[in-house]
C-alpha cells in the first residue's frame, strides 16, 4: 500500500519539470551545497527549462571565473 505521502511525493516528481518548462530560474547561493544540489536537480529534472542564472561573487582568494570553474568541475 502507498502512503498519501508517497503518492504526493510521485505527483511532485510529475509536476515539477512541468512548472520550469520554459521558464528561467535564479538561482542565489549556488555554490553553497543546497545550491549545487538544487541546480544539479534543476538540469537533471527539468529538461526544457529555458535559462538558468547563477548569482555568484567574488571571495578573498577566489576570483569569480575561478568560483565558477570549480562550480563546474566534476569533481
Amino acid at each position: 500500500m502507498i502512503s498519501a505521502m508517497a503518492v504526493e511525493e510521485i505527483h511532485l516528481e510529475r509536476c515539477v519539470p512541468e512548472i520550469f518548462q520554459g521558464q528561467s530560474v535564479l538561482v542565489t547561493g549556488a555554490t553553497g551545497f543546497m545550491g549545487k544540489v538544487l541546480v544539479e536537480k534543476l538540469l537533471r529534472s527539468c529538461s526544457d527549462i529555458k535559462h538558468i542564472y547563477l548569482l555568484m561573487r567574488a571571495k578573498q582568494k577566489h576570483e569569480l571565473e575561478d568560483r565558477f570553474r570549480e562550480f563546474t568541475s566534476n569533481r
